[in-house]
């Protein structure tokens, strides 16, 4: 009994270990959108990233597709870590 339960404790933490982890990079994409770009500059600030993809959808219909997707997976992990002025902190 005592081993289930640590493996159980165990395993729950190693969940929460991985949700801070920043989400994968796409490939070198030349004909993607110019908010994913902003996101992989060496310090992103999220506001502009936000305004760019409301930018970049304000003038066409939304699609749901591998940017769009890792958009919602990065602002999630990268609110966590920003500053008051919207900036990235460190190098997570």
């Amino acid at each position: 009994m005592k081993a289930y339960l640590v493996f159980l404790i165990f395993l729950l933490a190693s969940f929460n270990l991985t949700a801070q982890l920043r989400p994968d990079a796409l490939k070198d994409d030349q004909q993607a959108p110019h908010y994913i770009q902003l996101m992989h500059k060496e310090v992103p600030n999220v506001f502009e990233v936000e305004r760019a993809y409301k930018l970049y959808y304000a003038n066409l219909p939304f699609t749901k597709n591998t940017y769009s997707q890792y958009y919602k997976r990065w602002m999630l992990w990268a609110r966590k870590f920003m500053d008051n002025q919207g900036y990235v902190l460190g190098n997570c």
